[in-house]
């Protein structure tokens, strides 16, 4: 019986957050999917490696930065990421 694809977004996006809350040592509900990873969790450099590393643990997901995470990544000039960008980008290159 297929599954509702809104019931896997919504496990990822909780799965995501606690990612994020784990990586950063936050207290739980600290990370939504609205928060901005930098502005918002303050997340360095380090702390966006782990998050993807475990995260590419978490849905075999090979070669994170190839398929083109750079899109999900903070920049200087770009727009602010934030967790809810993680998530899309988990559920759309997620391994069936």
């Amino acid at each position: 019986m297929p599954t509702d694809p809104r019931e896997d977004y919504d496990a990822i996006e909780r799965s995501v957050v606690l990612i994020f809350e784990d990586v950063i040592g936050t207290a739980p509900g600290h990370v939504t999917p609205e928060s901005r990873l930098v502005e918002d969790l303050g997340c360095d450099s380090i702390a966006i490696v782990q998050c993807a590393m475990a995260i590419e643990d978490a849905y075999d997901i090979e070669n994170f930065d190839k398929q083109g995470a750079t899109r999900i990544l903070p920049t200087p000039s770009g727009p602010p990421v934030r967790v809810k960008d993680w998530v899309d980008f988990i559920y759309e290159t997620k391994p069936e």
